[in-house]
């Protein structure tokens, strides 16, 4: 990194949308083309710049700009320079001269103080005096508004989205209310806002800032799975946060909720404080399972047992007992849960499903939550399927499918449906005609949805669906180890580990973080490659429970694609380089990706990437890349709904505070071809004895019990 000062001589490219520009700065000593976030940056201006050097593929040296900020000129020349560069629509040189020649070197703050001395200039009158004040005042607003976020420490990217968010104002809103920062911009925190606001000398019990407080407690609360969050949990963690009585606290949760900036449930025993978004849908999914049990199933009882029979003939299928027991009752329910495990024939009963909806003529929708499970739901019955966005028709920022064109089908079928979160619940039953039938396949004993709720467990629970659990391995000789294993940690039992060359489940033992590291680069980009001749990229997933740690996704990342797609030029990894393997952290309901979907980084411009996801390659400009991390290296949690022909899954002592059954069950389940189980044995051990609750606070049974009751 070094210091940079001097004059923007240039302007070689600048993307209007972004801010991303190229250009020449002129010091006293050298010329440098700068490159960055530079959004408000023209001809003739002076800037001061931290900047670090980087080498351009095609063009060869340059300095990314990382902080600066613009220098007003103060003598003649600086100054119709600064005018005359475009600043300001039909503001040549030879009037850029005139102007300062009559009101010297204090022009600039003449212009925004005392504008009307602009009409003393020959050929300025009333519209131009006006159009310059507009924008000089509008150009320094930025500036300002971007040096004061800097300073901060918020990036230029993310204050470029604050400004294209809230406009001219925005530095207006900054000083007034800090924490709308928080609630409105993606990438700026609760704490960030909150400095803010300290430094500009707001109260610690001001009104605004205890109900930002509140209201951040509850996206927290909602980020870890909730839908609610207690009433009396909200007060004592708010007060905590804030470091301020709970009397303060309660005031503005009360106002909060006169105002209906929040939402409470008062006959239920936790009190449960909502975002009413989500306690509305969450009302609305009650109500429509409530509706949708109540629908005959696509049989009635008299000829179940003859389509029982005839899908094992017409499909070759040897049905146990429980499994013909199983079919029977979906087929006569009008709301059906099929759950079980890796090899206990959920597909199976599917395809059968499938065959019998097909030959009495009926209309069926198969879809899946994310593009990985749909395209493997439809592999394995024969029959399309799609995302549950592209079932329900998601553009431009909208379900074209609800209850006002709901889907023209007699039986939906959605797989993976433990994903399943209370805000893609709600748009899937609302768009369910009245005489549709719902059919959830899923695994109830991997880890919940990413998003707020326990759809699938808690609609099991609440007893309103027709539930069928398989739960015998079918073909358990054959099945491997794979399936055995996740059965075992399923039932409480450490996995079985032969590490014979032919298994499909291997461990390996190193209790040291580091020497563990080493060995999962070793293996993921040289071993396993070599001796199986397979892309390390696009077979073998390395899995971890957290982000942290040596053996958490973060450092393994850096390590991983040092190994894997190594850089000539950074080794930074906040820098996507061409070849790497990434992942969405976030929807995006324009570019139509989702949390978790993965994807390659197909090539890198001045101003954009373009990232292959699935079939597509999609352009992502400069404020979207933030919304991808490297992927050689993901967690347990976003690999749910997926599988990959081989996993590596680390399992250290430094993971230990999140280690339990669920997780490490989840894990192993995603490796279709092989499970390679790296890290130490008491972590392993510690993950199958901690049968922790998956239970989050989240009010769905309650509410379907309060209409069944």
């Amino acid at each position: 990194m070094i210091n940079l000062q001097g004059k923007i001589s240039r302007i070689i490219y600048q993307n209007q949308e972004n801010g991303y520009t190229v250009a020449r700065l002129e010091t006293s000593k050298k010329q440098y083309i700068i490159t960055g976030l530079l959004p408000d940056i023209r001809v003739g201006q002076i800037l001061e710049a931290s900047a670090r050097q980087i080498e351009h593929p095609k063009f060869g040296l340059q300095w990314e700009i990382k902080q600066y900020k613009v220098i007003l000129p103060q003598n003649h020349d600086g100054i119709e320079g600064y005018l005359s560069s475009g600043l300001i629509r039909g503001i040549g040189k030879h009037m850029a001269r005139r102007i300062v020649t009559l009101l010297g070197t204090n022009t600039l703050d003449i212009i925004q103080n005392q504008p009307e001395l602009l009409l003393s200039v020959p050929g300025i009158g009333k519209k131009t005096a006006a159009r310059i004040t507009e924008a000089v005042r509008s150009h320094g607003e930025l500036r300002e508004f971007m040096v004061f976020l800097q300073e901060h420490g918020v990036s230029v990217g993310t204050s470029l989205r604050v400004w294209r968010h809230y406009g001219p104002g925005s530095l207006k809103i900054l000083k007034t209310e800090p924490h709308r920062l928080a609630q409105d911009i993606h990438g700026i925190g609760f704490l960030t806002a909150d400095r803010i606001a300290r430094q500009i000398g707001l109260a610690s019990t001001h009104p605004s800032r205890i109900q930002a407080g509140l209201w951040h407690v509850l996206l927290q609360s909602q980020e870890e799975g909730n839908t609610f969050f207690p009433r009396r949990l909200l007060i004592e963690d708010s007060a905590k946060l804030l470091e301020v009585e709970k009397p303060a606290i309660l005031d503005g949760l009360e106002e909060m909720l006169r105002n209906k900036i929040l939402a409470q449930e008062y006959d239920h025993p936790d009190e449960p404080v909502y975002q009413p978004a989500i306690q509305f849908m969450e009302d609305k999914i009650a109500k429509n399972i409530f509706n949708i049990r109540l629908l005959p199933g696509i049989l009635d009882r008299k000829r179940i047992s003859k389509a029982v029979a005839w899908s094992s003939k017409k499909l070759d299928l040897k049905l146990s007992a429980s499994q013909s027991q199983a079919l029977s009752d979906l087929l006569g329910a009008g709301l059906g849960v099929l759950s079980g495990g890796p090899g206990t024939g959920k597909t199976t009963l599917v395809r059968a499903i499938i065959a019998i909806s097909e030959y009495i003529g009926l209309n069926f929708a198969l879809a899946a939550p994310t593009g990985r499970a749909a395209k493997r739901l439809g592999e394995s019955c024969g029959f399309e399927a799609s995302t549950l966005h592209r079932l329900l028709e998601y553009k431009n920022g909208r379900f074209l499918r609800n209850r006002k064109r709901p889907l023209p089908v007699d039986l939906v079928i959605i797989d993976e449906s433990s994903m399943l979160d209370t805000w893609l619940m709600y748009h899937l039953s609302d768009a369910l005609a009245p005489d549709t039938r719902l059919l959830l396949v899923g695994d109830v004993a991997q880890l919940p949805s990413i998003g707020p709720g326990m759809i699938l467990q808690q609609i099991i629970d609440s007893g309103a669906a027709v539930v069928a659990f398989l739960r015998e391995i079918f073909r358990q000789k054959e099945a491997g180890l794979i399936v055995n294993n996740a059965h075992r940690v399923l039932h409480g039992q450490m996995p079985e580990i032969t590490n014979c060359k032919d298994s499909d489940f291997f461990f390996f033992h190193n209790s040291d973080p580091t020497q563990a590291a080493q060995f999962l680069v070793e293996l993921v980009a040289k071993r396993l490659p070599k001796a199986m001749e397979i892309d390390p990229n696009e077979d073998i997933q390395v899995l971890a429970p957290m982000r942290k740690g040596i053996l958490g996704c973060t450092n393994l990342n850096i390590l991983l694609r040092r190994a894997i797609n190594p850089s000539p030029s950074t080794e930074d990894v906040s820098v996507l380089q061409k070849g790497d393997k990434v992942i969405q952290m976030r929807n995006n309901y324009d570019l139509e990706v989702f949390n978790g979907d993965i994807g390659f980084v197909q090539d890198k411009h001045d101003d954009h990437w373009l990232i292959k996801m699935g079939d597509k390659i999609l352009r992502y400009d400069q404020y979207q890349i933030a919304d991808l991390d490297l992927a050689y290296a993901i967690t347990i949690h976003k690999s749910q709904g997926s599988e990959y022909p081989i996993v590596v899954v680390v399992m250290a002592q430094e993971h230990y505070i999140l280690l339990n059954r669920s997780l490490l069950y989840t894990a192993l389940t995603r490796g279709r071809k092989m499970v390679i189980l790296t890290g130490h044995p008491l972590a392993v051990k510690k993950a199958v004895n901690n049968q922790e609750s998956k239970w989050r606070h989240t009010g769905l049974k309650w509410r379907i019990n309060k209409l069944l009751s």
